[in-house]
């Protein structure tokens, strides 16, 4: 990755950015069939660049808004190509508690499609209690959608089946969510416990040899951590 940023502070709390990024992707485990089917381990240098703001409005508002232009420039096949951007809202409460609420529109590379967009509203939480804890809680929903792909040919048994699936341009949507508490015991030592929720929603299908699968899906985490600070 390749990366150029400058920032230029006009204000104490308020600068202006220019930001612009160049990825170099391949996959090793290209073949040729991947190579002569739509969307199957596209190499790609995807590419963005951005304008941007950030900074305080009111003592307690501060927003970071940028666009710009993104282009997967895939090896083959169909690009993303076209406007990338964010804004963001953040409302400071009080010097303990603070809201993020944004929106950003963005593109990734993907083995499978060449690439995804997505429209991702998002909110964020943090509430400081003291010194004992700390609480962040986030949530956001994607709109995605896949470029074209179609499958290779699988072997099944001793057979050599190809895939199915039920459009060649995938879209879906994916919800993210989850709470997390921080507990400083001590200056050395701290327990961190959360919750994190992730979900596909979507009718996509994959059939093979007759057995149809559904990308859509529902995972809970659990999860606790002991934080040793030195």
């Amino acid at each position: 990755r390749l990366r150029f940023l400058g920032s230029w502070r006009f204000y104490p709390m308020t600068y202006a950015f220019l930001e612009s990024t160049l990825d170099f992707n391949s996959y090793s485990a290209e073949s040729e069939s991947d190579a002569a089917s739509s969307g199957n381990l596209v190499p790609g240098s995807p590419f963005r660049i951005y304008a941007g703001l950030s900074g305080y409005v009111t003592e307690r508002l501060s927003l970071l808004a940028r666009v710009g232009y993104g282009n997967s420039m895939l090896d083959r096949d169909d690009n993303f190509s076209s406007f990338v951007g964010m804004l963001q809202a953040s409302w400071r409460f009080g010097p303990r508690t603070v809201l993020h609420v944004g929106v950003a529109r963005d593109y990734d590379t993907a083995p499978l499609g060449g690439y995804v967009d997505y429209i991702r509203p998002y909110a964020a939480f943090t509430q400081r209690f003291g010194e004992l804890a700390e609480l962040n809680i986030d949530f956001s929903y994607d709109f995605r959608s896949y470029g074209a792909w179609q499958p290779t040919a699988v072997e099944v048994g001793d057979d050599t089946v190809t895939p199915v699936v039920s459009d060649r341009n995938r879209s879906e949507q994916m919800i993210r969510a989850g709470v997390l508490i921080d507990f400083d015991i001590t200056r050395l030592l701290g327990v961190t416990i959360g919750y994190r929720y992730d979900s596909i929603i979507s009718d996509y299908s994959i059939t093979t040899n007759g057995v149809t699968n559904f990308t859509a899906y529902d995972d809970h985490r659990l999860f606790a951590t002991l934080n040793l600070r030195y």
